[in-house]
């Protein structure tokens, strides 16, 4: 969401409304663009923000003309807006499958039995198949627990 202040440098107050076929773009791009508020009064001497929110719905480049209608004004502010939708392709993969796993499921990784100081490892593979570098981070759910036993000799 970016932020917009429009200016009015008159001495009265001027009434806008946003033209929303403007909003639509190309037939396949609908909804992509939003802005609010869609009209009101901008003050005389004032301004006021205008908030427009790109949410991309497709791996391409967007380009919108907003057109304001200011009441008592001959032509229309045009504000040009440009933005690029991309999709991060992405797949985990355990143990070597090759089968992704699927976000909803769980994946349970299960050591075995161990003895101590016995190591066992198990390896968990993210492919990124997109054209861009993105972030992850590694979530453990609360009721997972991790025991470290630490044994002293007797003596």
């Amino acid at each position: 969401m970016e932020s917009i202040n429009i200016i009015n440098q008159e001495i009265i107050p001027f009434v806008y409304s946003i033209d929303k076929e403007s909003l639509k773009g190309d037939e396949s791009l609908v909804d992509a663009l939003s802005v609010s508020p869609m009209n009101g009064v901008i003050p005389p001497q004032g301004s006021f923000r205008l908030e427009v929110t790109f949410k991309p719905k497709k791996d391409t480049k967007y380009n919108f003309n907003i057109v304001i209608h200011a009441k008592r004004k001959a032509r229309p502010l045009v504000l040009n807006v440009k933005g690029i939708g991309y999709i991060i392709l992405h797949s985990v993969h355990y143990e070597n499958s090759h089968v992704g796993l699927l976000t909803e499921d769980t994946c349970n990784v299960n050591f075995g039995a161990l003895f101590i100081n016995e190591a066992q490892r198990r390896t968990v593979q993210i492919v990124n198949s997109g054209k861009f570098n993105f972030e992850f981070s590694w979530k453990k759910p609360n009721k997972v627990s991790f025991y470290q036993y630490s044994l002293n000799k007797a003596q």
